[in-house]
């Protein structure tokens, strides 16, 4: 049965074959060689490899929740000091 490899893995796998055997030159060897194997991997033309599915990564919305508390922060500090408008959208109050 083949095993499932994705193109960051297949990326991996080359550069550390080339690492045991001292042949590594850098990696725009790696993706030379990484092309012409992914076109057999795709292909199913390659004995070991087949196209494998990469991990989903979710993004969390935490960021923009944050950014409105700190907005809030700013306000809040705004009108503890008494700086003139100018100054207070030069440093981001505004």
């Amino acid at each position: 049965m083949k095993q499932e490899i994705t193109w960051n893995g297949l990326i991996k796998k080359i550069t550390l074959d080339q690492q045991k055997n001292n042949t590594f030159n850098g990696l725009k060897n790696v993706f030379g060689l990484a092309k012409k194997e992914w076109g057999n991997i795709k292909s199913g033309k390659h004995p070991l490899f087949s196209v494998g599915k990469g991990k989903s990564l979710r993004r969390s919305n935490t960021s923009k929740k944050h950014n409105k508390k700190s907005r809030k922060n700013k306000i809040q500090l705004c009108s503890k000091c008494k700086l003139c408008p100018d100054c207070m959208r030069r440093n981001g109050f505004y």
